[in-house]
């Protein structure tokens, strides 16, 4: 962030020499392709990083509920007298 704001002041100075002004628009430049790829890339790791959470958090769920309990009598018949 300081360098493009650097080049940006630099570019809007009054007494810029043509040569220095084109120098100074491949680093604008140079500086945009770098940012641009650290917010993809920092962009990917949060919607990695929230879909690994996710996944995790609902395997521990399942994984974390009681096993249902089957009756050892079937349906229809009565339960069994004390």
């Amino acid at each position: 962030m300081t360098g493009a704001w650097l080049t940006a002041q630099q570019a809007g100075n009054a007494d810029l020499l043509y040569s220095d002004g084109a120098a100074l628009g491949e680093r604008g430049k140079a500086l945009n392709a770098t940012g641009i790829a650290l917010t993809v890339t920092g962009g990917a790791l949060v919607i990695g990083g929230a879909v690994t959470w996710a996944l995790l958090a609902r395997s521990r769920a399942s994984q974390s509920t009681e096993p249902t309990v089957v009756p050892k009598f079937a349906l229809g018949q009565s339960l069994p007298s004390r």
